[in-house]
């Protein structure tokens, strides 16, 4: 956790202590980013900007990525969906009571990603209704094949 803010303070040559002294903010709660065990995103916006300012970067250089579309859900083509982070970006589709996971290598994390997301995902499930319409069309042919060979 807080990787990207250790990466530029190990870039900078900055240490905790130092950067406590820079910013005002408590040489433990530096310390506890350091290492881990706070997660910088949770702490208050202007302890960030201090930090930042302080470190000549972005506030978005330092925090962790946020994916956006975790735990987004919503309705497309009679097909509900959900997203979900684990790692990798799942969506997960339920269609006529069936249940898929498609793992995808997305890793957007802006707030302006969201609209390739729902781009993405129309693409994703307008894909999944066509593979099923294929499977449905393969089954039929089966069965009507299998009611032939009967009759014959």
């Amino acid at each position: 956790m807080n990787d990207n803010f250790k990466a530029i303070l190990r870039k900078r040559h900055i240490t905790s202590y130092r950067l406590a002294k820079d910013t005002g903010i408590p040489y433990t709660t530096i310390y506890e980013l350091t290492t881990g065990k706070k997660d910088i995103n949770k702490k208050p916006l202007e302890e960030i900007i201090r930090i930042a300012a302080v470190l000549q970067t972005s506030i978005d250089n330092i925090r962790n990525p946020i994916h956006v579309m975790d735990k987004r859900s919503g309705k497309y083509r009679n097909v509900r969906y959900t997203w979900s982070y684990d790692g990798v970006m799942l969506l997960h589709v339920i269609y006529k009571e069936k249940n898929k996971t498609i793992k995808t290598d997305l890793q957007m994390t802006h707030i302006d990603d969201i609209q390739i997301y729902i781009a993405v995902t129309e693409l994703i499930i307008d894909n999944y209704l066509n593979e099923i319409t294929e499977e449905e069309k393969n089954q039929r042919i089966q069965e009507k094949l299998r009611c032939m060979s009967i009759i014959s």
